[in-house]
């Protein structure tokens, strides 16, 4: 997840200093573990590491530790924050967290780099990054992209620029300038259209009025999962049974977060969360995540449920972008033993 979010980028960068140190710590090759909480006797401990600062969109973390579903399976659960120069897939990989969040592509990518991680669960069936723009303007397909300027993270213009071409739209119709994470260049007319998440940059307009026009990635062409959850092979091969847990009692987490926004809200700002985010903002942002958590196959498999039909679109996608040269499978991406362990629907 990049940074051109909602939140202060100078107050991400302050509170994010002491995170940086941490993360440099955590480029070696293997690292002496966490400095780990207690953990009860009889309990086994799990560590999970964001790959973004701790906030709503991660509620189904903190209802399943405040609501006992953690405990009821006899797990002490640490949630590591994320944040600007945190890798949670380098961290994950170098034995500091049993399992990590991040976006399908970059799991996709980091496989194909020979980095030995699968996914096994996820929280949102779809990705709410989504193009926004002006209902007085409106950009919904990506033919209506022609001859318009779009605020775009450079990160994501190689696959933006293979969907255009997958629609045979020439590129250089399209011009694209960096996001800055302030989404009021679309008010201002400085840009057409503007990527950001829509339960973020998108409800950010909304609440102030700004009547906007939000098409989801996916209907772009790219159902990417916005935040995956990754353990190493190692871990996957050695503790199915304790990814089975933690998912187990997560499924319950982000089911209570799905039908009780605003409580989860309160207690992610009050207990859990990124100090200084603003409870109506927070309480805002997470009613907008239910259809995330409980559409697509969560509807028929079950919260968190995971396919590998999702990774086999953004192999496609990453190959025609040029990001990707090696061969991967959807199947090689993805672990169910814990989900079928956990008693998930095939």
């Amino acid at each position: 997840m990049t940074t051109n979010r909602r939140f202060s980028r100078r107050k991400i960068l302050q509170a994010g200093a002491g995170l940086m140190a941490l993360s440099a710590a955590g480029t070696a090759t293997r690292l002496a573990p966490f400095a780990a909480p207690a953990v009860a006797q009889g309990f086994d401990e799990v560590i999970v590491q964001l790959n973004w600062i701790k906030n709503v969109q991660h509620g189904g973390h903190f209802a399943a530790i405040e609501k006992g579903f953690y405990r009821e399976e006899r797990l002490n659960v640490d949630v590591k924050p994320g944040g600007p120069g945190i890798d949670s897939i380098a961290l994950t990989a170098n034995g500091r967290a049993h399992i990590g969040d991040r976006d399908s592509t970059n799991v996709m990518l980091a496989r194909g780099r020979g980095i030995p991680i699968k996914g096994f669960a996820v929280s949102y069936q779809a990705n709410p990054f989504s193009l926004i723009s002006l209902r007085k303007n409106p950009v919904r397909t990506l033919e209506e992209m022609k001859g318009k300027t779009f605020a775009l993270h450079p990160g994501r213009r190689p696959s933006m620029v293979a969907l255009l071409r997958r629609a045979k739209i020439d590129p250089s119709t399209v011009t694209f300038v960096p996001a800055s994470g302030d989404a009021t260049v679309l008010v201002s007319g400085q840009v057409d259209g503007y990527f950001g998440w829509a339960t973020n940059e998108g409800l950010a307009l909304r609440t102030r009025g700004v009547d906007v026009e939000i098409i989801n990635l996916g209907d772009l062409g790219d159902p990417s999962y916005p935040q995956v959850f990754f353990a190493t092979d190692e871990t996957l091969r050695d503790k199915p049974d304790l990814l089975a847990r933690w998912l187990r009692a997560s499924q319950k987490g982000w089911r209570y977060f799905a039908d009780n926004p605003e409580e989860v809200a309160r207690f992610t700002v009050e207990k859990y969360g990124y100090k200084g985010l603003d409870l109506k903002q927070m309480i805002a942002e997470g009613k907008e995540y239910r259809p995330y958590i409980l559409g697509g196959a969560a509807a028929t498999r079950g919260v968190m449920a995971i396919g590998t039909e999702n990774f086999a679109a953004a192999i496609r996608l990453a190959r025609e972008a040029g990001l990707l040269k090696e061969d991967l499978s959807a199947s090689s991406m993805v672990d169910l033993r814990p989900w079928q362990l956990a008693g998930g629907k095939a």
